[in-house]
């Protein structure tokens, strides 16, 4: 009885997996498959970032160094300096050497440079076209943003405009949208003001024309903004610990330490309680898929994959070792493929069949 039984839980494994992603609702025939990995980073650093590409490796980095990681799982060494900072996409990342900021695409080929000087922040737009670079001063011994300025990769002048107080900030292919001390802004790329909202915001994320925030001082709630107008306001149970917002800014999401909510045009469609003591990471796509990355109950590292009805489509254990307990979850752009990056290891996964 006991050889039967063994025998046939395989099949009962696959049939109730398969089930469960055909669930009402949810993205019929959608399994998730290891494509490769855990891949550690070199020498006993650790990955401080990472971004699946649409071509199907992935730029990661630790603090001092870039590497492209090729399907299969081979790491190799493209560029290494003081500080490293990727773009949103992969398609470029830059480095700190002693008092430049150098600017490469993503097959380690240099696009220019520009002088550091102290508390620079820079950061790139997708694929390296344009580099945020505020102009920071001292104040009470702390910085302070006074105005930004978007440069090309080679120092080229592109927009300047005020921002005193500048706190958080996104940089997209066509917009930055950034944070005043009560205000909510989006520029074009060329400094011309797009919209702007007068509210204090906590935090936020934003995709075209559509955000998703907590207001400041109101940590239990989750608005979404359309061009800066409040569309659409919901209370959520606790502090909310992340956000996401998919390309188009159809689907989004929030977490608390243990809740998710989803939301389809800001409307919420789940409310979910997730199985895990902390939601370390979130991330969604536009195909429809809401990826969670949080701490087990035993401490071990968890992957939730849901669809927008806030149907568990499959569960995963992240980590090479229990150092993996707090995974960060990104989408590739495609959406039918994720990193799960954790302290000593980073694996690519492939969502097969259906659409969630």
């Amino acid at each position: 009885m006991r050889a039967i039984l063994r025998s046939i839980a395989p099949r009962l494994a696959l049939a109730t997996a398969l089930a469960l992603a055909a669930a009402p609702g949810s993205g019929a025939g959608v399994q998730v498959q290891k494509a490769w990995g855990p891949v550690a980073a070199p020498q006993g650093a650790a990955w401080l970032e990472a971004a699946p590409r649409a071509d199907g490796s992935v730029l990661a980095a630790t603090g001092n160094a870039v590497f492209s990681l090729a399907p299969g799982g081979t790491a190799k060494l493209l560029r290494s300096g003081d500080r490293a900072v990727l773009d949103p996409i992969g398609d470029a990342f830059g480095l700190w050497v002693k008092e430049t900021f150098q600017v490469f695409d993503a097959a380690g080929a240099p696009l220019g440079a520009l002088p550091a000087p102290p508390f620079s922040r820079f950061r790139l737009s997708p694929g390296g076209k344009l580099v945020y670079a505020p102009r920071i001063a001292v104040r009470r011994e702390e910085p302070w943003v006074e105005s930004v300025r978007l440069l090309r990769p080679d120092g080229a002048a592109g927009a300047e405009f005020a921002a005193p107080g500048l706190d958080i900030s996104r940089l997209d292919a066509d917009r930055i949208v950034y944070t005043l001390p009560a205000s909510l802004v989006a520029r074009a790329l060329d400094g011309k003001e797009v919209w702007s909202a007068e509210l204090g915001v906590h935090k936020f994320e934003s995709a075209a024309d559509r955000t998703i925030l907590v207001p400041r001082y109101v940590p239990g709630r989750v608005v979404h903004l359309e061009a800066g107008k409040r569309v659409a306001e919901s209370p959520v149970e606790g502090v909310v610990w992340n956000l996401a917002i998919a390309a188009g800014g159809h689907l989004s999401a929030a977490t608390t330490q243990t809740l998710l909510y989803v939301f389809v045009d800001g409307r919420r469609t789940a409310q979910v309680r997730l199985p895990v003591a902390y939601a370390n990471s979130l991330d969604v796509s536009a195909r429809g898929g809401v990826l969670v990355g949080g701490q087990g109950p035993q401490g071990e590292g968890l992957l939730l994959l849901y669809d927008r009805q806030g149907t568990l489509l499959w569960r995963g254990e992240a980590g090479v070792d229990r150092g993996a307990y707090r995974p960060a979850v990104r989408f590739a752009p495609t959406g039918t493929r994720f990193v799960a990056r954790e302290q000593r290891g980073l694996t690519v996964y492939d969502l097969i069949g259906g659409q969630p």
